[in-house]
């Protein structure tokens, strides 16, 4: 079975459902720098846990390490259509 699931909430559906995602299919960690991700979401006032911008990157680096030993594959500073043909690609090797 193979599926693209993206999830900016990763983490809180835990190990559980991670270790379902690697079984049945690929995990793509799309990873930008911190600094993008921090562009991207200031002033979303729609994530409680960011209301604090120093929380920001205490978050991210709580939550690095899962979603790297979560990935089978790592895209590092993606773009959004040069990462949909990387992963493309990959689905069809």
């Amino acid at each position: 079975m193979n599926f693209l699931y993206f999830s900016p909430n990763f983490p809180t559906y835990g190990w559980k459902f991670c270790r379902y995602l690697k079984e049945n299919g690929s995990v793509f960690f799309l990873n930008p720098p911190f600094s993008e991700i921090k562009k991207r979401l200031l002033g979303d006032t729609t994530r409680p846990l960011l209301k604090d911008p120093t929380q920001m990157e205490k978050i991210y680096n709580e939550r690095l390490e899962l979603y790297e030993n979560s990935a089978d594959y790592i895209i590092k500073n993606p773009v959004a259509l040069e990462s949909a043909g990387e992963i493309l690609e990959i689905f069809l090797s």
